[in-house]
């Protein structure tokens, strides 16, 4: 199936510590996909060796049905895009010539723009809404439109899976709505299949078509939002105790979840 990506019994960590034992997920095409809990329990981890950037100790990630290991980066690149946390760019680099970036996969770094990179890098910019900031000075931009200029290079690699590690870090509320919103709209409007992790349960349970919930590198819980996000689950991943609230805003049913403290 084009844009499926899945793990099968993954076990993945580092030097000889593992993080993940034996998880087996099935990313599906076209939703958004949010990883869940404390911290240490392999989030980024799961997404880093899903997008092959780091080699598990056993199991396998599928592409389409096919095991990435025998993939080179570049084909992979065009396929998936993945953000880590707090990415690092010159401060005087103009954000165009890091949206740019992202097309490297499609031709190299010494080959020659085409008329397809500048068009994807265009296009990236444009559905990030960066576009009066094309010529901006990363370290002109807020919190906010730094990150979407990091989406914008994702997003040029023209990929068909979004990876994000913890996309709304240090960014206060109202970026953090921009950006899930942005994420949002880009999965509504061009149907990118988006894997990320948040810490906010209730950002994630807004913005999320399924959450997967994990603790000491095993999934605890996996279903839509409503599913996962009850007391027992949050209890058991989390340590705390919690409140479930259900709403109706705008004829859409939500779910919020209200911490109450630590469980003792």
């Amino acid at each position: 199936m084009t844009g499926c990506l899945s793990v099968e019994s993954l076990c993945a960590g580092y030097a000889k510590k593992e993080v993940l034992k034996g998880i087996s997920l099935c990313f599906e095409k076209g939703h958004i996909t949010t990883v869940i809990g404390p911290n240490g329990s392999g989030k980024s981890t799961l997404l880093k060796t899903a997008g092959r950037l780091l080699r598990p100790f056993s199991g396998e990630v599928l592409l389409e049905g096919k095991s990435i290991a025998g993939m080179d980066d570049r084909s992979i690149a065009k396929k998936i895009g993945i953000l880590p946390q707090s990415p690092a760019a010159p401060m005087d680099l103009p954000v165009h010539c890091l949206v740019a970036f992202g097309r490297t996969p499609h031709h190299g770094f010494m080959n020659r723009f085409t008329n397809e990179d500048r068009d994807a890098v265009d296009w990236a910019i444009e559905s990030t809404g960066l576009a009066d900031k094309r010529f901006k000075r990363i370290g002109q931009l807020s919190g906010g439109e730094r990150q979407r200029a990091w989406i914008a290079m994702s997003l040029a690699q023209k990929p068909e899976i979004l990876l994000f590690d913890e996309p709304t870090t240090y960014l206060d509320i109202h970026h953090q709505f921009e950006v899930l919103e942005l994420l949002r709209r880009l999965n509504d409007e061009h149907g990118l299949t988006v894997v990320m992790v948040l810490h906010d349960l209730n950002l994630a349970a807004s913005f999320s078509h399924r959450i997967v919930a994990l603790k000491d590198g095993v999934t605890v819980a996996d279903g839509t939002p409503e599913d996962v996000l009850s007391v027992e689950n949050i209890s058991r991943v989390f340590n705390i105790r919690s409140k479930i609230i259900r709403i109706n805003e705008e004829g859409i049913e939500k779910t919020v979840a209200v911490p109450l403290g630590v469980r003792h």
